[in-house]
């Protein structure tokens, strides 16, 4: 009996966040638009709430753009054609990317 008791209970998701210590980050398109030609060079700085950070690094389509080591603070250089026209999400971290996104229309300018 209990057994199909269970069955019909509906199955509830649960967000579940997990963190170490209170290093965060901001991270700011210097540059860009909400679109932004394909052939431009842009920027985005990304800036931790602490001094110790071992590394930052951004990530995007494909993977790990960029990284820099011991240091809080840095602006990363982001080559429009390098990436390809489309809509690209940066993500920035340590070691693996982390939220929040900020996505990217880069177009092909006539």
């Amino acid at each position: 009996m209990k057994a199909a008791l269970s069955a019909l209970k509906p199955r509830v998701t649960l967000p579940v966040t997990i963190q170490n210590s209170s290093l965060s980050a901001t991270m700011t398109p210097l540059d860009f638009g909400n679109t932004a030609p394909v052939q431009g060079t842009y920027h985005i700085q990304v800036a931790a709430n602490a001094a110790n950070v071992s590394s930052i690094s951004l990530f995007s389509t494909g993977g790990l753009w960029n990284s820099v080591a011991n240091q809080s603070s840095t602006t990363f250089n982001v080559d429009g054609p390098a990436l390809g026209v489309g809509l690209h999400p940066f993500y920035a971290g340590g070691r693996k990317p982390r939220r929040p996104k900020i996505p990217q229309d880069l177009y092909r300018s006539a």
